[in-house]
């Protein structure tokens, strides 16, 4: 058992860098359309948008560069949202307990007072929690990252 998780474990972090890169430009994309959307759209809607458009590039990335263990794109795409749905929920539950302990149980802040600092560090902090799940399973259930795309 030991030997297994062992190996689990060295096949992760051999395929880290290369997941880096593709989930790099992904939180870009995603931390973007969060802070810039999170005052008009609130936070949990502007999560779900910013989440659409993160597992789309990333995916995209993934799929352009890496070979992916479904042939057909929407079995992988249904496999990656599968994916991102719990990372998606991690987000949401940090994201709305910041908000609590920031808005509610502090009463004179609101989100009109507030800069874009605090949508961008919550939401790095969410990401940076939910990346640790949804890399991990990328990598065992839906691209082999260690082979490039022929």
């Amino acid at each position: 058992m030991k030997f297994v998780v062992t190996k689990m474990f060295q096949k992760y972090l051999l395929s880290l860098p290369f997941y880096f890169l593709a989930s790099g430009v992904a939180f870009l994309f995603d931390i973007s359309v969060y802070v810039l959307s999170w005052r008009y759209l609130g936070t949990n809607l502007s999560t779900i948008f910013a989440f659409l458009v993160g597992v789309l590039v990333l995916f995209s990335i993934l799929r352009l560069t890496r070979e992916s263990k479904y042939k057909k794109k929407r079995h992988g795409f249904i496999v990656q949202l599968f994916i991102g749905f719990v990372s998606l929920s991690i987000n949401l539950f940090i994201l709305n307990t910041l908000d609590l302990i920031f808005f509610d149980l502090n009463g004179g802040n609101t989100k009109n007072t507030i800069s874009i600092f605090y949508p961008f560090f919550a939401k790095f902090i969410s990401s940076s929690i939910g990346f640790l799940f949804s890399s991990n399973l990328t990598i065992r259930f839906n691209f082999d990252l260690t082979q490039r795309r022929k």
